[in-house]
């Protein structure tokens, strides 16, 4: 196959790894659910090369974006649950991709990997270094309403979500982010995280 050719063959990741399913996020947890939905390699339907590799794999090759968003997942699945995943070894993994395949998706993408590291000050920096070249993708404002929403900036997190629910195109997408926009314009107080690195 030439160089820099993309098999045809493709499969579901979901099939390949079908341990991510213990990792959906429950309905009632909106940063979990966000963040699923954030990494473009979280959502089922995600193809990949047929021949993608592990992590191990891929730390003693050369691996192209395919290999290492298939490592990114892997990492993801290999966690037995959401709180054990290994976010440093997944941003390593994202530094690389981002390397190789420099667009602002996947930058958004590292951002959430780096707010569950450094906290939701530092993804939200991030994220607003994108606002330019995403301004018009429903995922950009959805992870700024989850993160303004960690930070106890309800009503900032609110607009954000409204926005997003604005450029949704999935009924799914619509019907989520509308009910958190009404979440979060309750009179229930939500706790902002600390913002130091743990």
């Amino acid at each position: 196959m030439p160089a820099g050719r993309v098999p045809h063959r493709v499969v579901r990741l979901t099939d390949r790894w079908p341990g991510v399913d213990r990792l959906r996020p429950s309905d009632s947890d909106h940063r979990h659910e966000v963040a699923s939905s954030n990494t473009g390699w979280w959502v089922s339907g995600l193809a990949i090369a047929g021949n993608s590799a592990s992590p191990n794999d891929v730390r003693r090759r050369r691996p192209g974006p395919f290999q290492l968003q298939a490592a990114i997942r892997a990492l993801h699945c290999a966690a037995s649950s959401y709180e054990h995943i290994d976010w440093a070894a997944i941003i390593r993994f994202y530094d690389r991709l981002l390397a190789a395949m420099p667009t602002p998706v996947v930058a958004l993408n590292r951002a959430v990997a780096v707010a569950e590291i450094d906290g939701p000050e530092a993804g939200l920096i991030l994220l607003d270094g994108l606002a330019r070249e995403l301004d018009g993708y429903h995922l950009l404002h959805s992870s700024r309403g989850s993160m303004l929403e960690r930070l106890g900036r309800r009503a900032e997190a609110a607009d954000a979500c409204d926005r997003a629910a604005g450029l949704a195109r999935s009924h799914a997408d619509i019907t989520f982010l509308t009910r958190r926009r009404s979440d979060l314009t309750t009179d229930r107080p939500t706790r902002a995280v600390s913002t130091d690195a743990s």
